[in-house]
């Protein structure tokens, strides 16, 4: 890695020479630093949030406030919980965002609660969520082991 770092230094700092115009040279330079970002940079990527395990969204709970950032197992249990209700929040991918914001507005609407797109205890409740404890059961399709 080090051997490809030099190289990429070397070429995109070497004069052009008498030879190559500044063309070249410039394509050369493009070239080598597309190859650099496609093979170097992906080692330096910045990890996914986890995905959150079953046993995690089956015992998630809201305790007041908003959402958590990032992926969590609340907001997946949140986004099965309006999917249930006929209310579609996207992909159930455990991250907040306009989709299930959106969803939540519609669910409030349909139940005539104050429309303001955000969880409370009230919507909660009318969503089954203290008593919704089997949520996730089953492993994921994407991670099953495929069968003959």
């Amino acid at each position: 890695m080090a051997a490809l770092a030099a190289t990429f230094f070397r070429r995109v700092f070497t004069p052009v020479g008498a030879s190559e115009t500044t063309g070249v040279h410039l394509l050369r330079n493009l070239l080598t630093a597309s190859a650099i970002t496609v093979f170097l940079l992906p080692g330096f990527a910045v990890a996914q949030d986890a995905i959150p395990a079953p046993e995690d969204v089956n015992s998630a709970s809201y305790n007041g406030g908003e959402l958590p950032e990032g992926r969590s197992a609340l907001t997946v249990k949140l986004q099965v919980l309006l999917d249930r209700a006929g209310i579609s929040p996207g992909i159930i991918d455990g991250y907040k965002g306009g989709i299930s914001e959106s969803a939540l507005r519609a669910f409030e609407n349909r139940e005539g609660f104050e429309v303001d797109g955000l969880l409370d205890q009230e919507v909660w409740t009318a969503l089954g969520g203290p008593d919704a404890t089997s949520i996730s059961n089953n492993t994921p399709s994407w991670r099953r082991t495929p069968t003959s």
